[in-house]
């Protein structure tokens, strides 16, 4: 029998990534901890809690080989660097519905306080039992300052250097925050993991909950990714663009935004109703691991944008 104990976030085919202190237990050896038999299990494309239903073709149970606590972590009186990674005992079989979340290893991307970001699990309803089926919720951002400012020393000290908040004062409502699952935020189309779910104020009743900043940890999580994945993904997400829809090379019927593309596969655009076109043909084709080349840069205009152009 298997108890949901944490979630986590899809960052490569084997690789997961969740806190430390669902796996840590006294007297530890080491922060790699091999895993004999089935004692963990990770499931994948599930919407029912209940771990023996599957819940569709998409739905993957898969056990655990390696859990890698963060180096500096030290125990569950240790509130900084509580991260770690999972590594599968086989690849996840990705689809339209299960997918990996981008990581912004090079520290593109910023995230403002007020922006808003997804992340899904079964949350606590209010009586303190777990929702039985899988829960999105929107959580505004709290930066780091603001965070720890929000709260009394004795839960202050929580709220350490690699942590920011997300939530509102406001909002009592059950959220879908369990510990280990993904806090996301869109840049460029794509959805980039920016926190995971770490611990909450047990005396408030608000949606806020506290994150670990994955910028502080992209350089540990970046050595096991390429100790362990070994880039060969055939497929290609077809992204999301302004006025553009595709099709297949013969065929009328429109692909939705988000399909996974095989490798070499050439996807034509054009553009909605609404939309100018800037030149008469245009495609892209998957290169395999997540990279497209496509023929043009924006392919796509408001007519709207054009006519004030003209009247300009």
């Amino acid at each position: 029998m298997y108890t949901l104990i944490c979630g986590g976030s899809i960052i490569a085919p084997n690789l997961i990534v969740s806190v430390a202190h669902c796996f840590w237990q006294k007297k530890l050896l080491s922060k790699e901890i091999s895993i004999n038999g089935d004692s963990y299990k990770v499931a994948v494309g599930k919407y029912d809690k209940n771990f023996t239903v599957l819940d569709n073709e998409f739905t993957q149970i898969i056990n655990v080989e390696i859990i890698y606590l963060n180096e500096n972590y030290s125990g569950a009186y240790e509130y900084a660097h509580d991260i770690a990674i999972i590594v599968l005992s086989k690849r996840v079989s990705f689809s339209n519905v299960v997918a990996p979340v981008c990581i912004d290893w090079n520290g593109k991307y910023n995230v403002s306080n007020g922006d808003k970001g997804k992340i899904v699990g079964w949350g606590k309803m209010e009586d303190g039992t777990r929702f039985p089926v899988l829960l999105e919720s929107s959580l505004p951002y709290i930066d780091h300052r603001t965070c720890q400012n929000m709260y009394t020393k004795d839960f202050k000290v929580l709220v350490t250097f690699d942590k920011f908040c997300a939530g509102s004062i406001l909002g009592k409502e059950p959220t879908a925050a369990i510990r280990g699952a993904g806090l996301t935020f869109v840049h460029s189309n794509s959805s980039y993991l920016t926190g995971v779910a770490n611990i909450k104020d047990p005396t408030s009743n608000n949606s806020i909950t506290v994150f670990i900043d994955i910028r502080h940890h992209v350089g540990w999580i970046r050595k096991l990714y390429i100790k362990y994945y070994n880039h060969d993904i055939q497929f290609c997400i077809l992204p999301t663009v302004e006025g553009v829809i595709y099709s297949y090379y013969g065929s009328n019927e429109t692909i939705t935004y988000g399909t996974l593309i095989n490798q070499n596969r050439i996807v034509i655009e054009n553009c909605d109703v609404g939309y100018h076109k800037a030149y008469p043909n245009s495609f892209r084709v998957c290169q395999g691991n997540g990279k497209w080349i496509s023929t043009s840069d924006k392919l796509c205009f408001s007519r709207l944008y054009i006519v004030i152009s003209m009247l300009y």
